[in-house]
């Protein structure tokens, strides 16, 4: 049995496996070409290009090598400046064929609403590509929170940030797309 989930913390109930699978993250740059590839025969300079853009996202790549079944990479670099993360879309919107669905989604859950300095945090963090490094800088930023430890977790639990450790906090770009250019 496998189950999949929105966000990185378990569900209350079952009894877990142990060790624990950690979250899924990015894949990395080799299997992100061959994700890449899988879908589309385009193999250029320029792929390496989007998959940057795309901090090496599944759903991103998957999304953008669906477009580039037709469209050149070279046309969808340019695309990417005007577009973002608005180009990545197949069929009717979803959060399974939409990147743009697929994070509202994440903002919109009650965990989110029930947290409204995390939507604040989301929104500083991804003004810094190379995200906040430890709680001293995060409280600096964000003096006024009541609880940036607390929003900095809300974050973490829905994915729409990821920390390497316990004392970083960052977003991915696709999600940085997004918030600077719909929130």
């Amino acid at each position: 049995l496998i189950i999949t989930l929105r966000g990185s913390e378990r569900p209350l109930g079952p009894k877990w496996t142990r060790p624990f699978l950690p979250p899924l993250q990015p894949l990395d740059h080799d299997s992100a070409q061959s994700l890449f590839h899988a879908l589309s025969d385009a193999d250029n300079a320029d792929v390496l290009g989007l998959l940057e853009n795309l901090d090496n996202v599944p759903l991103a790549i998957t999304l953008m090598a669906n477009l580039a079944q037709y469209e050149g990479t070279k046309a969808l670099l340019k695309r990417w400046e005007k577009e973002r993360v608005s180009m990545l879309t197949r069929g009717p919107k979803s959060r399974l064929s939409s990147m743009e669905v697929s994070i509202q989604v994440s903002i919109d859950c009650p965990r989110m609403c029930d947290d409204p300095e995390a939507l604040a945090l989301l929104k500083v963090v991804s003004l810094l590509p190379d995200g906040v490094e430890d709680d001293t800088e995060l409280d600096a930023i964000v003096s006024h929170f009541k609880s940036s430890s607390r929003a900095a977790s809300t974050l973490k639990q829905v994915a729409l940030a990821y920390s390497s450790d316990t004392t970083y906090l960052a977003v991915l770009a696709p999600v940085r797309e997004f918030v600077s250019h719909s929130l």
